[in-house]
């Protein structure tokens, strides 16, 4: 009877460090949008198996000069390159390094409009090149 209590105990521990350590990976905060925001991509809140090439952000309104978007996690940023703006004014990008390792990424960003107002958003993302597709 013994062995058996032992074994349980030891397969509830197993299962709660897999439980916790799934829900360290999966923690995000709560994504602020900017005005005009539509969508971004990679989703808030996705787990993503491989690096992305670019993060991109969309919006309902013309973009104007000063646009930026960084890619953090732990103090670095994975942004490649500039932030640049789609032909159509809409939509902002930035490379990602390809080389970014597995991880929760804060991605911040500045959307500014033709009147050279401003406005800021963020919102998180994982890596975890472990996980099946």
């Amino acid at each position: 009877m013994r062995k058996i209590w032992i074994v349980g105990l030891v397969l509830m521990l197993a299962v709660s460090f897999g439980i916790c350590a799934g829900q360290m990976m999966d923690s995000f905060g709560t994504p602020k949008k900017s005005p005009h925001w539509m969508n971004n991509t990679p989703s808030a809140g996705a787990t993503l198996t491989s690096v992305p090439e670019s993060i991109s952000i969309d919006f309902d309104f013309d973009l104007g000069p000063g646009n930026n978007i960084t890619i953090m996690m732990n103090d670095e940023d994975y942004g490649m390159g500039e932030t640049t703006v789609t032909p159509d004014n809409r939509t902002m990008m930035r490379m990602m390094m390809p080389d970014a390792p597995d991880g929760i990424y804060n991605v911040t960003y500045k959307a500014c409009w033709p009147d050279l107002t401003c406005h800021d958003g963020y919102f998180e993302f994982a890596i975890n090149s472990t996980m099946t597709q």
